[in-house]
């Protein structure tokens, strides 16, 4: 018998129903703001208005529009019916909707976890089943949260460059979104058995970067408690004033937009305002099809330096202090560009020189210099495995190394961690976001086979059962206390400077040092330092843990 429960928020009654997998309660497709079409289209959240009538929350809503990707997902992820062909593009407008995970709607205060979706913010969704955090509630007293954003076009590009009826800093209204969803869940969790003021912020991949930008902006301060970034931060592209031009500028941000959307012919914003979803998301599917994936989609929507949301990058404001007050947790995955071999089956077929020559942010009198010490350091490897190191590095290992010394300068509650553990394809070996599935347990859902693997065997299957208990009983003790340590992980001490400390996840877990060795050094040294400022800020008193 199917068992419902009604609870009455600030917003107005909602029915949910016990899970049938498990001892939960789901209260899914919930609204947290108005839905933004008609003249709040291309605009900033509203909160969605208070509600007499009851919701009847029992299943996902639609997902963000956005374009299909067969090789990433299945149809079934992104919406209830699916056609007999594949189609352009999923989700609606219409999708400003969040799911709340409770063990009971009760009057404890259990910890929030919030989870921000990945995606490179134009892709995917809170109801894809790699996302779903039953398993997560089930195994540690929480209440979990996850909600959609707006993606790409609508809610990540800059479309000021349509014209001065455009709306400013519309590439930020992703993150806009995200603050909107928390702002609801403080209002309203406690009627569901959470506790508004220990909330835990994670994201991965897009959601960890979009995460960064919040701390730079200072809109988290108040808001959330602790933080988990998952294999990202500021963007794929580069970090802080790089040498040429800042790839995150509002001018850079501008320059890709306008290239963008002349792509894809729109050259005025009541052209692109007079369009219907599916006309734009025609246009974005074409526009795909002929893009490189990693270096051109996946890198153009993000938010930017801009005064409508932040005046300075990530980075920089680590540096600064922005991070203080938070308890962090910070890692990425051992070989994170596994993942496009999806989109590019011979991307692990180039050299450490073609990789370095490639990332547009590694100055030209470094790339010969970089190349020879992957070569150096991964001599056992091919060349093309080599190549797959420094992108990996460069886009996410380093850019999470990075962000954890500046934090930790002035923040002594910083953890880092290193998922080692291959996917059953020894191309792709850790890729990213592999570590989603450990965290939150979903790695036999069909998106969690689809990403690693299905287990071959039930020695592979309690192998994976184990490291999953691990990594979601280190998520669910930093998420009660501030920090990561279980009674298996006792002796994981915070990332530090000078003991750079970090946890390696893998089928025997442990505790060690450097997490990119040598790299990691060349980084730092060769090719940030030049570029952040050093600002070394006096270590504050210790708190006290929670």
């Amino acid at each position: 018998m199917v068992q419902e429960l009604i609870v009455n928020p600030h917003c107005g009654p909602i029915k949910g129903v016990k899970s049938v997998h498990g001892d939960v309660f789901r209260f899914l497709g919930i609204p947290y703001a108005e839905p933004p079409i008609g003249e709040r289209r291309f605009q900033p959240p509203i909160p969605k208005a208070p509600w007499t009538e009851t919701i009847v929350a029992f299943s996902f809503s639609a997902a963000s529009a956005q374009v299909f990707d067969p090789k990433e997902s299945k149809v079934l992820e992104f919406q209830d019916i699916v056609p007999e062909v594949d189609p352009l593009f999923v989700g609606e407008e219409d999708s400003l909707t969040l799911n709340v995970i409770t063990p009971a709607a009760d009057e404890k205060r259990r910890p929030v976890v919030v989870y921000i979706h990945g995606g490179a913010n134009w892709l995917e969704s809170s109801r894809v089943s790699l996302y779903h955090m039953d398993s997560l509630v089930q195994r540690g007293d929480v209440v979990a949260v996850s909600f959609n954003y707006r993606l790409g076009i609508f809610g990540a590009l800059d479309l000021s460059v349509l014209g001065e009826d455009a709306p400013k800093g519309a590439h930020a209204h992703c993150v806009r979104d995200q603050l909107c969803a928390i702002d609801w869940v403080r209002q309203n969790i406690a009627f569901f058995g959470g506790d508004p003021e220990n909330i835990t912020l994670v994201g991965e991949s897009a959601g960890s970067m979009d995460i960064s930008w919040m701390v730079a902006s200072g809109a988290l301060k108040g808001r959330v408690k602790r933080l988990v970034m998952m294999s990202g931060v500021a963007s794929v592209t580069g970090f802080g004033d790089d040498h040429e031009r800042s790839a995150h500028s509002l001018e850079e941000g501008q320059a890709r937009a306008r290239a963008f959307l002349k792509e894809i012919g729109i050259s005025t914003f009541s052209e692109l305002k007079a369009l219907s979803t599916q006309q734009i998301m025609t246009r974005c599917a074409k526009k795909v099809q002929n893009s490189d994936i990693l270096f051109d989609m996946d890198t153009l929507f993000y938010p930017r330096i801009d005064p409508s949301f932040t005046t300075q990058d990530p980075f920089i404001a680590a540096t600064k202090g922005a991070a203080d007050g938070f308890d962090i947790l910070i890692g990425f995955t051992q070989y994170e560009l596994g993942l496009w071999l999806t989109w590019d089956e011979e991307l692990d077929r180039h050299s450490s020189e073609w990789a370095a020559t490639t990332c547009p942010f590694i100055p030209k009198h470094l790339q010969r210099e970089i190349a020879k010490l992957y070569q150096e350091e991964l001599g056992h490897e091919p060349a093309g495995v080599q190549g797959m190191h420094l992108l990996s590095d460069a886009m996410f290992g380093a850019p999470s190394l990075i962000f954890a010394d500046r934090v930790s300068k002035s923040n002594d509650r910083c953890w880092m961690y290193r998922f080692d553990y291959p996917c059953n394809d020894p191309r792709r070996g850790a890729l990213h976001a592999s570590d989603v599935t450990f965290f939150l347990g979903t790695w036999n859902s069909p998106g969690g086979k689809a990403l690693i693997g299905a287990p071959q065997s039930e020695s592979v299957i309690q192998e994976r059962e184990r490291l999953s208990h691990l990594m979601q009983d280190v998520l669910i003790a930093f998420a009660h206390t501030g920090n990561p340590n279980t009674n298996a992980t006792s002796e994981w001490p915070p990332y530090t400077c000078t003991t750079p400390s970090y946890m390696r996840f893998d089928i025997q877990s442990q505790v060690a040092i450097h997490p990119l060795g040598r790299r990691g050094e060349f980084w730092l040294n060769a090719i940030v330092s030049p570029v952040l400022p050093d600002k070394r800020i006096q270590q504050p008193e210790k708190r006290e843990r929670a």
